[in-house]
C-alpha cells in the first residue's frame, strides 16, 4: 500500500492516496507466519471409549502418557461381549474394541506398540485415525458443516486441510522449514509460499477484486504489487534500498530512487519512503499424533518426560524451552483433579547416594513449575535414583548401553486410578 504526503495537498481514494506531492510513502502488508491452527481435535476420540477406556491418544509432543498396572495386581486380561461392546485384549494391551448402536459404530485396534487404528460414525459425523508408532497418521473428520484432514509424518511434514463453514484453509509444512498456506474467505483469497531460505510470495485479493502480492528473493531484494480499480503500482526495491517505483492510473508517475529513497535523474525532485522488507516465516512443525494406548484399564496413569525435554545434562534445572510442555501437563492434570507422585529416575552411572539426590531434585523442579503454573492437587515428589530402569543400562555383555540410559533417565507423573 502506498501513500503520499505534502505540504500544501494530497488526494485520498479508498484506502490509500494518489500521488500529488514529492513523497511516497509505502506501507508494507501485514504478511502473517504460516502456523498451524488448534489441531487439538485430534486427541478427541469419541465420547463411547472415553467412557469404556480413558483418554487414549497423547496430544503432548515429548511426553509418553501410558497405562500401568499397580502392585499386587498386573496386567488386566479379559475377553468376551457386554452388549454390543466387544472387546479383544491380550496382556500387552494390545487388541480390539467394537460398539454399535442406535447412534452409530465405532471402532478400534491398538497394537502393543500404539500404533492403530480408530473409527467413529456417530453423531451424524464420521472421525477416523490411524496412528504409526513413530507418531505418524492420518486424521479424518468429517461432519454436516465440512471436514478437517491432517496427515503428519515422523519428521514432523505434513498436511493440514479445513473446509467447514464457508472459508477453505490449506497449511502444508514439507519439513525443511518452508511452508505454504492457502485460506480463502467470504473476503477473499490469501496465499503465501515460504521457501527454505526465507525468500517468498505472498497473494491477497479482496472480494471486490483489490490485489496485493509481495515477492521477495532471499537476497534481499523484494517487490511489492498493488492493483486497484483506480490504478497500478508496482515497488521494486534492490538489496541496498535503491529501486524503481511506478504507477498508472488517474496520476501516473514513474521513478527510480536511490537507498535513502531520493529521486534520481530526471526525477530529483522526488522521494520515497519505504519501509523494511518483508518477512516470510514459518512457525513449528506438525506435532506427532500421538499413540493409542494401551486398552487394558489401568489401575494408574503415568506421564513421562524425556529427559532431554526437561534438563540438559546432568543438571535439574528445567530448559526455557519445557514451559509449554508443563503447561499443557498442568491443564490436564487439574482436569483430572486427583493426587499424584512426582518421580525422580536416573541410570546407573554415578555413586547410588548422587544419583538419588540428583533424581529428587528434578522431581522437585517439576513439582515447583507445575505449583508455579496454578497446580491445585496434592502432590507427593520421589527421587528414586537408578532403581526403576525401564531399559537396560548395559548390553547383554556387559558393555554400556547409551540408548536405554537415556531412557531410563526421565521424571514421571503417577496419577492413581
Amino acid at each position: 500500500m502506498t501513500e503520499s504526503a505534502s505540504d500544501t495537498a494530497t488526494t485520498t481514494t479508498s484506502s490509500t492516496t494518489t500521488v500529488t506531492a514529492p513523497t511516497v510513502r509505502v506501507v508494507m502488508p501485514a504478511i502473517p507466519q504460516i502456523a498451524l491452527p488448534d489441531i487439538s481435535e485430534l486427541t478427541q476420540t469419541g465420547d463411547v471409549v472415553g467412557q469404556e477406556l480413558g483418554d487414549l491418544i497423547s496430544p503432548i509432543s515429548g511426553v509418553d502418557l501410558l497405562t500401568a498396572a499397580c502392585e499386587g495386581g498386573g496386567a488386566l486380561v479379559y475377553q468376551g461381549t457386554t452388549g454390543t461392546d466387544v472387546f479383544a485384549i491380550a496382556q500387552d494391551g494390545s487388541g480390539e474394541y467394537h460398539d454399535e448402536s442406535e447412534n452409530g459404530l465405532v471402532t478400534l485396534q491398538v497394537a502393543a506398540d500404539g500404533s492403530g487404528e480408530y473409527y467413529d460414525a456417530t453423531a451424524g459425523g464420521l472421525v477416523t485415525i490411524k496412528v504409526a508408532a513413530d507418531g505418524s497418521g492420518e486424521y479424518y473428520s468429517e461432519h454436516p458443516d465440512g471436514k478437517v484432514t491432517v496427515k503428519v509424518a515422523a519428521d514432523g511434514s505434513g498436511v493440514y486441510y479445513d473446509d467447514r463453514g464457508e472459508a477453505v484453509l490449506t497449511v502444508t509444512l514439507p519439513g525443511d522449514r518452508s511452508g505454504q498456506l492457502y485460506h480463502k474467505t467470504a473476503d477473499g483469497l490469501l496465499t503465501i509460499d515460504v521457501r527454505a531460505d526465507r525468500s517468498g510470495e505472498y497473494y491477497y485479493k479482496r472480494l471486490g477484486g483489490e490485489l496485493t502480492t509481495v515477492e521477495a528473493d532471499g537476497s534481499g531484494r523484494w517487490k511489492l504489487t498493488e492493483v486497484t480499480s483506480a490504478r497500478l503500482i508496482e515497488i521494486t526495491v534492490e538489496a541496498d534500498s535503491s529501486g524503481h517505483y511506478r504507477e498508472t492510473g488517474l496520476a501516473p508517475s514513474e521513478f527510480d530512487f536511490d537507498p535513502q529513497g531520493e529521486g534520481r535523474e530526471p526525477n530529483q525532485g522526488r522521494s520515497i519512503t519505504v519501509p523494511d522488507g518483508p518477512v516470510f516465516s514459518v512457525a513449528g512443525r506438525f506435532p506427532p499424533l500421538g499413540k493409542l494406548g494401551s486398552l487394558s484399564p489401568p489401575c494408574a496413569t503415568v506421564i513421562r518426560f524425556e529427559e532431554q525435554l526437561l534438563f540438559d545434562f546432568n543438571q535439574a534445572t528445567l530448559r526455557p524451552e519445557a514451559g509449554q510442555t508443563v503447561d499443557q501437563v498442568v491443564a490436564a492434570l487439574n482436569e483430572a483433579g486427583k493426587p499424584i507422585e512426582v518421580n525422580g529416575h536416573t541410570d546407573s552411572k554415578g555413586a547410588d547416594d548422587y544419583n538419588l539426590d540428583l533424581s529428587l531434585q528434578r522431581a522437585q523442579a517439576v513439582e515447583r513449575a507445575l505449583r508455579e503454573r496454578g497446580l491445585n492437587v496434592d502432590v507427593t515428589v520421589n527421587g528414586l535414583g537408578e532403581s526403576q530402569p525401564i531399559a537396560p543400562n548395559a548390553d547383554a555383555t556387559g558393555a554400556d548401553d547409551p540408548a536405554g540410559r537415556t531412557l531410563n533417565r526421565r521424571v514421571e507423573i503417577v496419577i492413581r486410578d
